[in-house]
């Protein structure tokens, strides 16, 4: 009996730990995962933020001189 205790002790950290490996290679994973996404959607909305209103200013010089 205390045999089979120790066998399933055993089996449950064995398999604590190839979940916890597996979490971390999906974690490890995920960087890459969000590239694309944040390239595609996140960038090109800071872009408008941050240049958007020179731009605006820009044309607002240049079709006031002419």
């Amino acid at each position: 009996m205390e045999r089979l205790l120790r066998l399933l002790r055993v089996l449950s950290a064995e398999m604590r730990d190839e979940r916890l490996m597996k979490a971390e290679e999906k974690a490890a994973r995920l960087p890459a995962i969000m590239t694309v996404p944040m390239i595609l959607f996140i960038l090109p909305a800071l872009f408008i933020v941050l240049i958007g209103p020179a731009v605006l200013r820009a044309l607002d010089a240049f079709s006031g001189s002419g």
